[in-house]
């Protein structure tokens, strides 16, 4: 019995393996589509850091003139989904939902795209929250149509942290 055993495990230690790299590569989205989004040559751009890509996973870094370092992640799986971290901004002046809501508009305009197709779907998404009225809550849904598009804001001592994200299941 105990032979029997040994066995078993020797052979699901041998075979498990094969069933998760194979659930691995069973995504929809490839990690060749994974592609940096932020322009680093933007002239209000100080310090690029390295760009890491593990997986289906990319991260991508820069630090502008005024010191607000951005961080852009996309990757995913049964999922299309990216982030832009803002960090190191500086509190409106009012701390109401419009005025977060502006900032984080200010923010995309001012950040430079490759492509563009982040910004086009985050502006249009923050302009429309624009419309809306009352105290902040965070995370923010902001209505992306098919996808998932949110804001949240989070204290950083005397400063603000401005995260948006995108999720869109494939």
């Amino acid at each position: 019995m105990v032979f029997k055993t040994v066995i078993l495990a020797l052979a699901l230690v041998i075979v498990a393996p094969v069933f998760i790299y194979a659930a691995e590569e069973d995504c929809t989205l490839s990690s060749d589509a994974l592609e940096e989004a932020l322009d680093p040559k933007a002239s209000n751009v100080k310090k690029i850091l390295p760009t890491k890509k593990e997986d289906r996973h990319l991260k991508q870094t820069v630090v502008f003139s005024n010191d607000v370092k951005l961080t852009y992640q996309v990757g995913g799986c049964e999922h299309y989904a990216y982030t832009l971290t803002y960090e190191n901004v500086e509190k409106p002046k009012a701390k109401n939902l419009k005025s977060y809501t502006q900032l984080a508009l200010d923010l995309i305009k001012q950040t430079k795209f490759k492509a563009g197709k982040e910004e086009k779907v985050l502006t249009k998404s923050l302009e429309k929250g624009l419309q809306k009225s009352g105290a902040a809550k965070w995370p923010l849904d902001l209505g992306c149509q098919d996808a998932i598009c949110q804001i949240e804001v989070k204290p950083q001592g005397d400063k603000i942290t401005v995260v948006l994200s995108y999720d869109f299941a494939l």
